[in-house]
């Protein structure tokens, strides 16, 4: 995990969050229940990712005031784990259905400059990502709406391969290319860690400290076996 958050970080991370989000509009959900989660990292979701008795609504007006009575299994996995707490749902283009972040009702502002596009239809869980120092996000790609809005938010985001990460609770764009990924900060720390758990690969794979720094060096430069190939 990254550096340890500082004592107090959640006294005002909701009525911060809120004030930004009025500006941004980075979620669409902010739990209150994250008042009472120190000793956890925050996570979001995106908003095709079923939550249980949280408003999920893939972006749409269709789908507005339906309460999900079941958690995704990447979201189980990660309450399970006990290192991670929910936080919210992100802010998307309609149904996946965009690569600029504008196909929805109140689009996401781009963190470093709110005149920019945030980049879909992840937007939500990168501006969120680029505003929140101890957080990551859960989002999807269907073809490139991880690495889009990531890129465009100077936050690092990873796409699994096709079936490595469940979909059940996935409210889907299309079924036979959706993949649930994860956003971060960087590309150590909480996003393998996460990526662990949702994936249900072992821990020591993804474990920093269980990494030399010769491996680290190739993962983040692409070669995670050591090839230039």
């Amino acid at each position: 995990m990254e550096a340890e958050k500082p004592k107090g970080y959640y006294d005002d991370l909701v009525e911060s969050l809120q004030k930004a989000n009025r500006e941004y509009n980075a979620f669409n959900v902010i739990a209150e229940s994250a008042r009472q989660s120190e000793n956890t990292v925050p996570f979001s979701t995106k908003s095709s990712i079923c939550v249980k008795r949280v408003e999920t609504t893939a972006g749409s007006r269709m789908l507005q005031g339906y309460i999900p009575p079941f958690n995704a299994t990447v979201v189980d996995r990660l309450i399970d784990d006990g290192r991670f707490s929910f936080l919210g749902e992100t802010n998307m283009d309609e149904f996946g259905f965009g690569t600029f972040g504008i196909n929805a009702e109140t689009p996401a502002r781009n963190a470093f400059d709110k005149e920019y596009a945030a980049g879909g239809s992840s937007s939500g869980a990168a501006v969120a990502t680029a505003m929140l120092k101890y957080h990551v996000a859960l989002a999807v790609s269907t073809g490139g709406s991880i690495s889009t809005p990531a890129a465009f938010n100077g936050v690092v985001g990873f796409t699994p391969t096709y079936g490595t990460v469940s979909r059940y609770g996935l409210i889907d764009y299309a079924n036979s290319l959706d993949k649930i990924g994860v956003m971060a900060r960087s590309s150590r720390g909480e996003l393998f860690a996460v990526v662990s758990d949702v994936s249900g690969t072992v821990q020591c794979v993804l474990d920093k400290a269980k990494v030399t720094d010769k491996e680290w060096a190739d993962i983040e430069a692409g070669r995670a076996d050591g090839n230039d190939g």
